[in-house]
């Protein structure tokens, strides 16, 4: 019998194992603070196999990068297409517009806080976000483009216009950032809070909070909802 299929599997295996390694080193401690000695004893495999697999350092970096894209858009990628597709048979109509954009926000929050992954995979894309790498497009071009289109979408059927113009650009952004705040800025959350994480008691508490702000954002009601789920 031929070896070459075990070979192939202990390929793929380092390969993951030293991607993994990178989403906690990377995250932890950004580009930079991380040497491939360091990411390759995370893996437990040899300094070489960063640059027979990803070509070196930089390569992992991006391969790190597409795979928590990979991830979140798996995660996030179904929920953003109900969207998309609910704005578009909606035709305008602001209480089925109100409706989805509360569903979302609710999905959403349960979701991006609620899974495990989570907790390892956003570090390394808050990094990246607050200081660029080359790679930036892979997040950019991957996901947050994505995001941007279609809640870009949803803003501009609650106001009426067929198109986002720049003044829906910027409230997109601040509507996204309603959106990922609770996961960029969770530490400060947590210790105002007195909390060590989310568990599902407390995810609860948020969601028809981060509900009502995202619809009155979007602008579709004119108070909150009075948590309504």
């Amino acid at each position: 019998a031929s070896p070459r299929p075990s070979r192939m599997k202990a390929a793929e295996d380092t390969s993951s194992l030293l991607i993994e390694s990178g989403i906690a080193l990377f995250g932890a401690r950004g580009y930079d603070g991380v040497t491939t000695r360091e990411l390759a004893r995370g893996a437990r495999t040899n300094i070489s196999s960063i640059k027979y697999h990803f070509g070196g350092k930089d390569g992992l970096y991006r391969a790190v990068l597409e795979q928590i894209i990979h991830e979140i858009t798996d995660l996030i990628g179904p929920l953003l297409l109900t969207l998309r597709n609910g704005v578009a048979e909606a035709n305008g109509n602001r209480d089925v517009l109100t409706r989805l954009a509360r569903e979302f926000a609710q999905t959403w929050c349960r979701t991006a806080l609620g899974d495990p992954r989570t907790q390892k995979r956003v570090p390394p894309i808050v990094r990246e976000v607050i200081q660029p790498s080359p790679h930036f497009t892979v997040i950019y071009n991957g996901f947050f483009r994505v995001l941007y289109d279609v809640l870009g979408e949803l803003i501009a059927a609650a106001h009426g216009q067929a198109a986002v113009d720049e003044e829906l650009q910027i409230r997109t952004h601040i509507i996204m950032n309603v959106v990922w705040g609770f996961i960029y800025t969770e530490s400060l959350l947590w210790h105002q809070m007195g909390w060590n994480g989310y568990n599902r008691n407390r995810i609860e508490a948020i969601v028809p909070v981060l509900s009502d702000a995202f619809v009155l954002s979007v602008g579709l009601a004119t108070k909150p909802a009075g948590g309504v789920q």
